[in-house]
């Protein structure tokens, strides 16, 4: 299958249990080897439960259903593969986004029972000693031990040193700096990201890398480096949300390093300016709008405003490194 045809199949359908049933090997209840025909009427499949469907036949004037069980490990392949395609059209077919968007939130949503990083790692595992040497399948790996968050298991760490070794390029840069960002390993994180985001020419592509890079800055209490990435990803990719995120969350980590109790509150002014910035954007307005409503809390109090001589709504100039002007807000 290709990525052209899935165009039309996801949009469409968006379940996972037709591909189930069209294109992979599965299990009848006696446990024997079976390919469903892709004759198979989509409307005569139905899931049973997260580990069996059934699919309605007609024989002899009878209506009879033959229930499979799912493979776990065959719903994983098909999601890696399902999801590489989703992301291949979001980034080529902007005019259809959002119903990639929806497709996409469906995928997830079905995949969620077998989202147990335990169950991935196992599965994951016995591919990688297989095939170590399969550079489609190390990206597959990584990609979907990233989006379920599983990075801190040591396959993560094999996978994406294996890529490297395999492929020095950009995006394996980015794995090693997000490998070693999740094992506190800043400088060589800074280093890995530096490369990624040097050897990167495709715009989206050394946006996102700059973010990675902001990530690991940020991890460094590198506060002004970080920001800096954040920029350079927004001259790139102007408006972007997540690159708004990122800016709060350097702003929100660096808070308590910015002078007395009252200075310290003031930063979440501008971090939440930077989450307020994200919410415009669509793919990230729900998790912007969650840190406003986190971070405004943390806003210094009207009688804390009161006895450091600002009022509401007075435009401020946040200290410390940041050297932003904001507008004064009350956790009351």
């Amino acid at each position: 299958m290709t990525l052209i045809i899935l165009q039309g199949a996801l949009i469409v359908i968006g379940l996972l249990v037709i591909v189930y049933t069209i294109f992979i090997k599965v299990q009848d209840t006696k446990h024997k080897s079976y390919l469903v025909p892709e004759t198979v009427n989509i409307n005569d499949i139905s899931l049973i439960n997260e580990n069996q469907f059934q699919i309605k036949r007609i024989e002899n004037n009878q209506i009879i259903f033959d229930i499979y069980d799912l493979e776990k490990s065959d719903i994983v392949r098909i999601y890696t593969e399902i999801s590489t395609a989703v992301d291949f059209n979001l980034a080529n077919n902007k005019s259809k986004s959002k119903y990639y968007l929806k497709t996409s939130s469906n995928i997830e949503s079905l995949f969620t029972p077998y989202a147990n990083c335990d169950d991935l790692i196992s599965i994951f595992s016995y591919r990688f000693e297989e095939n170590a040497e399969d550079i489609a399948l190390l990206k597959k790996i990584i990609k979907t031990l990233e989006s379920k968050e599983c990075i801190n298991d040591d396959l993560y760490f094999k996978v994406s040193s294996k890529l490297y070794e395999l492929e020095p390029s950009a995006l394996s840069a980015s794995k090693m700096g997000k490998m070693c960002i999740a094992k506190k390993e800043y400088s060589k994180a800074i280093e890995y990201c530096n490369e990624s985001v040097e050897l990167e020419e495709e715009t989206n592509l050394k946006s996102k890398y700059f973010l990675i890079l902001a990530d690991a800055y940020r991890n460094s209490s590198s506060y002004t480096l970080a920001r800096n990435a954040v920029y350079k990803s927004l001259e790139l990719k102007k408006g972007w949300g997540e690159a708004y995120i990122s800016l709060g969350n350097i702003y929100v980590a660096a808070a308590t390093s910015c002078g007395n109790s009252f200075e310290q509150k003031t930063v979440y002014w501008v971090a939440v300016d930077a989450f307020r910035m994200a919410s415009k954007d669509e793919e990230v307005a729900d998790r912007a709008r969650k840190s406003i409503n986190t971070y405004s809390k943390y806003f210094p109090s009207t009688e804390e405003c009161f006895f450091n001589n600002v009022n509401k709504e007075d435009t401020f100039k946040v200290s410390c490194w940041i050297n932003q002007s904001t507008k004064v807000r009350a956790n009351d």
